[in-house]
């Protein structure tokens, strides 16, 4: 059954998105668009005091690679030479068969 949502996620995609370079162990790098954010998020300090830290997350769309892995590499064109690495996946709950699967990222450190 066609979801009222199918093809937003490819619209926000080609607005929002822009080339990210991905690389899975033992495979070949693959080019991809995607949307590269670097978003607060609020957390509670060991004191009980609310602090905010920048978490690093990758929207890539469900049809457009097969689902990331905690390891894999990704290199976005927008973050300035610096290359970050899948944490793990934040699945939402769209229906639709464009929608973004979200994957939260730690920079690597060279």
């Amino acid at each position: 059954m066609a979801s009222i949502f199918d093809g937003l996620a490819g619209a926000l995609n080609a607005v929002f998105g822009a080339p990210v370079t991905i690389t899975r162990r033992g495979e070949a790098a693959v080019t991809l668009q995607a949307v590269f954010r670097e978003i607060p998020v609020e957390q509670d300090g060991a004191d009980g005091r609310p602090f905010v830290t920048i978490t690093p997350t990758l929207r890539v769309q469900k049809d457009a690679i097969a689902a990331l892995v905690r390891g894999d590499l990704v290199a976005p064109s927008t973050a300035s030479g610096r290359s970050f690495v899948v944490l793990q996946p934040y699945f939402g709950a769209s229906p639709a068969s464009d929608a973004f699967l979200t994957y939260v990222l730690e920079e690597c450190r060279q």
